[in-house]
């Protein structure tokens, strides 16, 4: 394992991760200092997270809170996501072939799993290759919580690390 390179993850909800208003006043200050703690605990570089423009919109939001903590910070920050016309394409495929099943919880039940072990690896994958390529150690990576393990278990597959988690609300 290649200790030059080292990776923080850092799951959440995407609505605290932009500081809507579905949370407290309270709770964004609360994930604020969080951020914040890790950083400087980890001597963080880079901020990157999985989020696009559009998905700012999306919440009514110009920016994440974590994008203003690296700025506060002097840190360099990205977002990563792919563009809604890449996931649209993607879903379409998977919707296109779920039209031929029959309609039952089976068929519900094989669509989270195209989802769970072909789509979201795709967007994992493109992520993390993200990372690699701007190459800016240590880098906090900020994700939905249900992508910790995933990426995770990615970085170290890859032999890039140490790698360190932590889930968020």
């Amino acid at each position: 394992m290649d200790t030059k390179f080292k990776i923080i993850i850092s799951g959440t909800s995407h609505e605290l991760q932009c500081g809507t208003d579905e949370y407290s006043p309270e709770s964004i200050y609360e994930f604020k200092a969080f951020i914040k703690e890790i950083c400087h605990q980890n001597k963080v570089r880079c901020v990157v997270e999985e989020m696009s423009g559009e998905g700012l919109s999306d919440r009514g939001v110009n920016n994440t809170v974590a994008f203003e903590i690296a700025k506060d910070l002097s840190i360099e920050h990205y977002y990563t996501d792919l563009t809604s016309k890449h996931l649209i394409d993607l879903y379409m495929h998977i919707d296109s072939y779920m039209l031929r099943e029959p309609t039952n919880e089976l068929k519900i039940s094989k669509r989270d799993l195209l989802h769970k072990n072909l789509l979201d690896p795709v967007r994992e994958r493109y992520w993390l290759a993200n990372i690699i390529f701007l190459n800016i150690w240590p880098t906090l990576f900020i994700c939905g919580s249900e992508h910790v393990e995933n990426m995770k278990a990615l970085i170290t597959s890859l032999k890039y690390g140490p790698v360190c988690s932590f889930v968020k609300y």
